[in-house]
């Protein structure tokens, strides 16, 4: 699949997450992150292919934000690489279903805290 097509699919997959966030109360994040461990394991459910990705992309990108203010607060960075991919999507998933009324940004917290401490 081109790469154009992907960022149209995952245009469109934001755009469907995002309206069905509408009536959430007030929440510190947006995107992946605002949604319940049952909204994802749902949408993965549906289309594995299309919201795996979407899922772990924005948690990547979650992990990378809390390395990168890590210096300023005091805190120790992780080593985002220290599990594979593979591990680290699969620790999501295991997460969610055993904590299925829990945000999704919180099991990519807690992933967080399982990654080996680096020095910035």
């Amino acid at each position: 699949m081109g790469l154009y097509v992907k960022v149209i699919i995952y245009a469109a997959a934001m755009i469907f997450l995002m309206a069905g966030s509408q009536a959430r109360a007030a929440h510190p994040f947006e995107g992946a992150g605002s949604l319940s461990c049952t909204d994802f394991a749902n949408k993965y459910q549906q289309s594995p292919a299309d919201m795996g990705p979407y899922f772990f992309y924005w948690a990547e990108g979650f992990m990378s934000g809390l390395n990168a203010r890590a210096p300023k607060e005091n805190e120790q960075a992780r080593d985002l690489s220290s599990l594979s991919l593979e591990e680290q999507e699969l620790y999501l998933r295991h997460y969610c279903v055993q904590n299925p009324s829990s945000d999704y940004y919180l099991g990519v917290y807690s992933l967080y805290q399982t990654l080996k401490v680096i020095n910035l």
